[in-house]
């Protein structure tokens, strides 16, 4: 492959990223679909530049994406979690072959990046969401955990499916 077309894949595609981030900070609803699709596009950059240019884009998207977008914690919501999982998964099933292992350390990476967010959110936000999940936490717990697994099966279907149908291709 042609450095020309990886980086000409590279950019279109995180432009493309930026141009959702921000659409996903000015509109009222939709916010973690839009999220879901940067990470795809991610994982798209992943598969046809490599790693390496996964957190190239990462790292820019996210710096651009504050500058241009209106509301900033939908910009760090990319950053530290649909982002950062879409790198994340690709090295956890690129080396890790036994699936008991890969979802232990998927979940792991959900647990911290959910207590990291949670901290993040009642710094800026106060006690707001104290006082809102004071007693139901475990409730909200397990329905952000099945969201984060069904995610992480629409993710792998979708590289499956790109991986068949359409790779090598563009």
């Amino acid at each position: 492959m042609s450095n020309t077309r990886n980086i000409a894949i590279g950019g279109i595609l995180s432009a493309s990223i930026l141009i959702i981030l921000y659409l996903a900070s000015i509109l009222p609803t939709s916010r973690l679909f839009l999220l879901m699709i940067c990470s795809i596009i991610l994982a798209v950059i992943i598969i046809e530049v490599g790693i390496k240019a996964g957190w190239l884009s990462l790292g820019t998207t996210f710096l651009l994406a504050l500058y241009f977008a209106q509301n900033k914690s939908i910009v760090t919501l990319y950053a530290l979690f649909f982002g950062l999982y879409g790198i994340l998964k690709a090295y956890i099933e690129g080396v890790i072959k036994n699936l008991y292992i890969q979802y232990i350390l998927k979940l792991l990476f959900f647990n911290c990046d959910l207590l990291i967010l949670y901290y993040l959110a009642t710094a800026f936000a106060g006690n707001i969401y104290n006082n809102v999940f004071h007693y139901a936490w475990w409730i909200v717990y397990l329905f952000l955990l099945a969201a984060f697994i069904v995610y992480d099966y629409a993710l792998t279907a979708f590289i499956s499916y790109y991986y068949k149908h359409i790779k090598g291709k563009i």
